[in-house]
């Protein structure tokens, strides 16, 4: 009887079983996604230090851009991806080497696979070109700001004193003479910072090494200030005969700071505490003045006087090492620029000089047609100068002419030289010129066009770096 019923109670489980299977549906294996797309990919601060803010790319099908701030190495950057597959090869917020197209492949949940290309690139380097000029019978000047590349103005500083002196530029800040005082204007507020009055017309262009401002003064005074707050470190009295007309600016280099003087004198003082270290008298020209300024090179300190005479000094002691006579006995306002063994100097008898760095010897002369007040650039084996409404290109080596632009006004400016283009000023103007064939890129008319534009060009791009033609003509 029990084995009857245990056989009744199997059928019933099988029959339940049977029914319950008929009544299910069938199983639909699952879909899976096709979906595989780069949403965002993006930069983010958080990841690189030298980023501001987060930089995203732009995606276009296949393909995404991303344009990082200028000077950004591309060599080492992590991006975070955003996307709708499965996986991603390489993988996200991997570092990657972007200097060249980077391929991401997209895997969906179905198996299939896309490729996006990513192209990082730099923005373009701006440069910006500071500039300034004084009014020629009124005294009112403006330091212009000028965008390099178009040569549109950006801004201007006003000023109703002269602004004789070229420009020393450093972390924003623009360090200049205006008219008795050694002034420091911030670009971002557009506003000075500091000055502090010295006893005369300010002709000379400072120079900042190591936080300090050195620059001549009319009153026989070089001055030695802080370049953050303006206060006097100290100063150095020059020989008080001839007054007047000290223009020589000043050169620093190991400690020491050279400079030439009205009075006659080549000048060695010690760039932190003011102590003479060594003083020349010009024998050559008695009493002969340096309106030059002092290039010193391999030990050796180069300045024309103002008369016909270009000198070397011994910087250690001051002693004379040789005297050019230029042929044909002009004032030298130009300051000497030294590259590869050889001094190159214009004068105001219508010449531009290139000497023997070690024994004095004339290489070449080269007429310029016009006076020539600037100090010549030397730039990939060419001089630039500026003369009698006409800037040169001359061969360094030889003083074979390989262009000239010609000009309605006179150049007294230095050239500078920023990516393959020539930046000068001159009279009511400042000029771009295209260094290798000497066409005109642009030129600015100043405000009113009665400025004399005798300072030299500063030009500075984005990340800060500086070019000029010092006082000296180097390039730096």
């Amino acid at each position: 009887m029990l084995k009857k019923k245990t056989q009744i109670l199997v059928l019933l489980n099988w029959i339940i079983l049977i029914s319950c299977s008929r009544n299910d549906p069938p199983t639909t294996p699952p879909v899976l996604s096709s979906s595989k797309t780069i949403a965002a990919l993006v930069f983010k601060k958080d990841d690189h230090s030298f980023l501001t803010q987060d930089v995203s790319g732009v995606i276009t099908n296949d393909t995404v851009k991303v344009v990082m701030p200028f000077g950004t190495s591309l060599t080492n950057l992590t991006p975070t991806i955003t996307h709708s597959g499965k996986t991603i090869s390489p993988s996200n917020r991997a570092p990657q080497d972007f200097s060249n197209l980077v391929s991401y492949t997209i895997t969906a949940e179905d198996g299939s696979t896309k490729q996006y290309r990513v192209a990082v690139t730099n923005e373009p380097n701006n440069f910006s070109l500071y500039l300034p000029s004084a009014h020629a019978n009124t005294g009112n000047s403006y330091i212009y700001v000028l965008d390099a590349k178009t040569g549109t103005l950006n801004w201007k500083y006003p000023s109703t004193s002269a602004i004789l002196s070229s420009i020393e530029f450093s972390n924003n800040v623009i360090y200049t003479g205006i008219g008795k005082n050694i002034t420091a204007i911030d670009v971002n507020t557009k506003a000075i910072k500091w000055q502090y009055l010295t006893g005369g017309t300010i002709y000379s262009t400072p120079m900042l090494v190591n936080g300090i401002v050195y620059i001549n003064s009319d009153d026989q005074y070089l001055y030695a200030v802080d370049a953050v707050t303006g206060a006097l470190k100290w100063k150095f009295a020059q020989e008080l005969v001839n007054v007047g007309g000290n223009y020589s600016s000043p050169t620093v280099v190991n400690g020491v700071v050279y400079f030439g003087s009205r009075d006659g004198y080549i000048y060695a003082v010690d760039a932190s505490t003011g102590a003479l270290k060594w003083k020349t008298y010009n024998t050559y020209n008695t009493g002969g003045s340096f309106q030059s300024s002092p290039a010193v090179a391999n030990g050796v300190l180069y300045i024309g006087d103002s008369w016909h005479t270009l000198l070397a000094l011994n910087i250690i002691d001051g002693t004379f090492k040789w005297a050019y006579q230029l042929l044909g006995g002009g004032l030298m306002i130009s300051s000497p620029t030294v590259e590869n063994g050889i001094v190159y100097i214009g004068s105001l008898d219508n010449r531009l000089y290139a000497v023997d760095a070690n024994t004095g010897a004339l290489k070449w002369q080269f007429g310029t047609g016009g006076m020539v007040d600037a100090s010549p650039l030397v730039n990939n084996g060419t001089v630039y100068i500026g003369s009698t409404g006409r800037l040169f290109a001359i061969d360094a080596l030889t003083g074979v002419s390989k262009w000239t632009f010609t000009y309605t006004n006179h150049f007294r400016s230095s050239p500078v030289i920023v990516d393959g283009v020539i930046y000068i000023g001159s009279y009511a103007s400042i000029v771009a010129v295209d260094a290798s064939n000497g066409t005109l890129k642009w030129n600015y008319a100043t405000t009113n066009g009665l400025e004399d534009v005798r300072a030299s060009p500063c030009i500075v791009d984005k990340l800060g770096n500086v070019y000029v033609s010092s006082v000296s003509g180097s390039h730096h």
